[in-house]
C-alpha cells in the first residue's frame, strides 16, 4: 500500500524508546469491514518494535 513505505522507512527514523503512544483512527467499518482499523496494529507494532509503550 502506499502507507507500507511511510511506516517501514519515516518510522524506522524516529527514537520511541522510552515514550508513551496513543493511537486514535476513525473509518467506516461498515464498507471497509475487512480492514477497519488495521493501521492502527501496523502502526502498534512498528513502535512497540521500537520501544515505545
Amino acid at each position: 500500500s502506499d502507507w507500507a513505505g511511510f511506516y517501514s522507512e519515516e518510522l524506522d527514523n524516529v527514537e520511541f524508546q522510552g515514550k508513551k503512544v496513543a493511537y486514535f483512527g476513525t473509518g467506516d467499518q461498515v464498507g471497509y469491514a475487512d480492514n477497519f482499523q488495521d493501521a492502527m496494529g501496523i502502526l502498534e507494532e512498528k513502535i512497540t518494535e521500537k520501544g515505545g509503550t
